[in-house]
């Protein structure tokens, strides 16, 4: 098998697995929930547009701050395995070929993510007179610029003893891009696509005629590196929704966690205890349920409508207990756990009280988010929807699901 046989084979099995597991991801709970939740957003979107109509200043600000950051989302997917740096070092040139035109496959996500964030942002520049379609095809252009220079330092940061100075180079193209957008929200899209174009074209020059030469060979242990951080990112998201073989955990000991452990431990109760610590001690599930708290409190301190503010409350709140789900499958690969002379009935009773907790808080986290984005008395109501529907998502739907 040739060089690039090799590496067309790892395509597919890659695209494979992602399509295989998208089913899976964008299950029709998922789905709906996301579709309600993006609605609301988009009305208290359009609600916060009206209160900058008179300061377009901070919305451009806003968006010009996110868009910089969001420049640098992605990774070069170059496929490496840890084998390769044995096998196929031989093959330097021909990696270094590959890599560079990996960068095209690299750019479809992130640049799909930047185009969708960019129209969010679009009308902010409408409120302020701008032409919309032209600029937006300026700007994109601009993003597009400058996640190509991104992605050229990603490769530069795969040469041997070339991280230190790709690091630095990432630091300047962050200010140019801080730079570009303000010229697009502030003056005009027209000069910001010609700078980005110019500073992606004079990088890439510079780097190709002059960097490259000096650092010419591969750093075969940061490429493999680099390559597992990015499928251990992708394989922990697909792992929130389903079972795959290939996430490695890591158990970390959180102490500002220890007073809430022992709060969800229970008494006398093995599988509560062992889920308790599971749950603060883990990377997957802590991670997803402190993220959707975070995006969920974001909402609501932006919401002063009554009945948005409650759908707003019940949905998040569904969307976290759904994506807890799976842990109750947690213990099941730990070999000791089958071992407990303990009855399942016993495990499944620990899971709920876990997962109310866990629910409970969000609940307390909402209202007080309510508390500052509507007032007192919403606040009030949303605490007792807020557990009512806690109840009933951990007591029936939960039961139900895990009986089946």
């Amino acid at each position: 098998m040739s060089f690039d046989d090799l590496l067309i084979k790892r395509r597919k099995k890659y695209f494979s697995k992602l399509s295989r597991y998208a089913k899976y991801v964008f299950n029709d709970h998922f789905v709906l929930v996301l579709v309600f939740l993006l609605g609301a957003l988009a009305y208290q979107y359009s609600e916060l547009l009206k209160t900058w109509s008179d300061q377009l200043v901070i919305g451009k600000i806003v968006w010009i701050i996110a868009l910089s950051f969001a420049v640098f989302f992605g990774k070069l997917l170059t496929l490496a395995e840890a084998a390769d740096q044995v096998f196929l070092v031989v093959k330097e040139e021909e990696w270094q070929t590959y890599i560079k035109a990996s960068k095209k496959r690299s750019m479809v996500l992130p640049t799909t993510f930047l185009l969708l964030l960019l129209g969010m942002a679009m009308p902010v520049l409408i409120l302020a007179g701008r032409n919309g379609s032209m600029d937006y095809l300026l700007i994109a252009f601009s993003l597009m610029s400058l996640k190509w220079s991104h992605l050229t330092l990603e490769e530069l940061a795969i040469r041997k003893e070339a991280g230190p100075k790709a690091a630095y180079l990432k630091k300047g193209l962050f200010m140019v891009t801080v730079v570009g957008l303000s010229l697009a929200f502030f003056w005009n899209s027209l000069v910001a696509a010609l700078v980005s174009l110019g500073c992606a074209i004079g990088l890439h020059m510079w780097l190709s005629r002059s960097v490259f030469k000096n650092y010419p060979l591969i750093d075969w242990e940061n490429l493999v590196n680099m390559e597992e951080k990015r499928l251990s990112k992708v394989n922990r998201l697909i792992n929130l929704f389903t079972d795959v073989p290939l996430v490695k955990n890591k158990a970390k000991r959180r102490l500002y966690l220890d007073g809430l452990v022992k709060l969800m431990s229970g008494s006398n109760n093995t599988y509560q205890y062992l889920y308790a610590r599971l749950f603060a001690r883990g990377a997957d599930y802590i991670g997803l349920y402190s993220r959707l708290a975070v995006i969920g409190m974001g909402i609501l301190l932006f919401s002063s409508q009554i009945y948005m503010s409650l759908i707003i409350n019940a949905l998040v709140l569904f969307l976290i207990g759904f994506q807890l789900i799976p842990f109750y499958n947690e213990l099941d690969q730990h070999i000791l756990a089958q071992l407990y002379p303990k009855a399942v009935k016993e495990k499944r009773q620990a899971f709920k009280r876990i997962l109310f907790y866990l629910l409970g808080l969000a609940s307390v986290l909402f209202s007080l988010a309510t508390l500052v984005g509507a007032d007192w008395l919403i606040a009030i109501i949303s605490v007792g929807t807020n557990l009512g529907f806690t109840a009933f998502f951990v007591f029936f739907y939960v039961d139900n699901r895990l009986g089946k």
